[in-house]
């Protein structure tokens, strides 16, 4: 079987294999490699299923400049949560009303790595799989949020994606400026790399 592919207007950009595997993928070999693309509207990096479960993962494709990365997926399960709203005050404009999609796992992965994260998912509620396909903004505090509806049902999740960069010195947009991604602290790294050896 072939992997995955990107395609355009210009036709075809590139493929990516899945580097995490689940036990249902015992069939394919993993890849070994991120694979990202310069398109027009920016720079796309490919993740497949349970690579975005994976935080280094879609860390990776952020470090390597994505402004957007692309995520078809088979995931079943649970991966959101709900909440029932509140009526504390809050000096900060954050939604308060009831939300049942208030926690989305790739909703997290998209604005933990400063990208717009676009996700399809099979939606198959007899075999397990949910859907809760959508399009994700890059900014986690920005309300409200900037995204696609989360589908539970079959359709079309479409969204603004703006990569506009103003001409500066430094990046405008936080999909360039990756505000969160800057601030990691790798004083830990040697400490787990060590452990782990």
């Amino acid at each position: 079987m072939e992997p995955p592919i990107l395609a355009g207007p210009e036709g075809l950009v590139g493929s990516y294999r899945k580097t995490h595997l689940g036990i249902s993928d015992s069939w394919a070999t993993a890849g070994d490699e991120w694979k990202v693309y310069d398109l027009a509207i920016g720079r796309v990096g490919l993740a497949i299923g349970h690579d975005a479960l994976y935080p280094e993962a879609i860390r990776s494709l952020a470090l390597l400049g994505c402004d957007l990365v692309a995520c078809p997926s088979a995931i079943a399960g649970t991966f959101t949560g709900s909440h029932n709203g509140t009526k504390i005050p809050h000096n900060y404009p954050i939604p308060k009303g009831a939300d049942p999609y208030h926690w989305h796992a790739l909703r997290v992965r998209g604005g933990e790595n400063n990208v717009y994260f676009a996700f399809a998912n099979v939606l198959d509620a007899a075999r397990g799989y949910l859907g809760k396909s959508a399009v994700f903004g890059p900014d986690s505090f920005a309300f409200p949020r900037q995204e696609s509806a989360i589908l539970d049902e079959d359709g079309i999740a479409a969204a603004t994606v703006d990569t506009t960069n103003l001409e500066t010195p430094y990046p405008t947009n936080i999909v360039r400026r990756k505000d969160l991604v800057v601030m990691r602290q790798p004083h830990h790294y040697q400490p787990l790399v060590k452990w782990h050896q």
